[in-house]
């Protein structure tokens, strides 16, 4: 599982829990120093950001069209070119 693999100490899975921000808390009241998200679903963006501890980090390992993680597009889709610059331009 990718998930141990990175060296999380608690996989909760979404599907099997009413409430994921309780279960994540359950784990420390405190909450997470690190959350790692690989869905890219809202609801579970929303979850695991509202488990985090004061200055925890939250992760995103997946994102796809129409997750919730995606944003809105910028009033340039290639914003590099509206700065005059390409994707390999050093930034300034």
């Amino acid at each position: 599982m990718l998930a141990r693999d990175l060296g999380a100490t608690h996989i909760v899975n979404p599907g099997q829990v009413e409430d994921l921000t309780g279960a994540l808390r359950a784990i420390d009241e405190r909450g997470m120093e690190y959350v790692l998200d690989t869905s890219g679903r809202a609801e579970n963006l929303d979850a695991g950001v509202g488990a985090l501890a004061p200055l925890g980090r939250f992760g995103f390992g997946a994102f796809h069209e129409g997750a919730g993680a995606m944003t809105a597009r910028s009033a340039s889709p290639e914003p590099w070119r509206a700065r005059g610059r390409s994707p390999t331009s050093p930034r300034s």
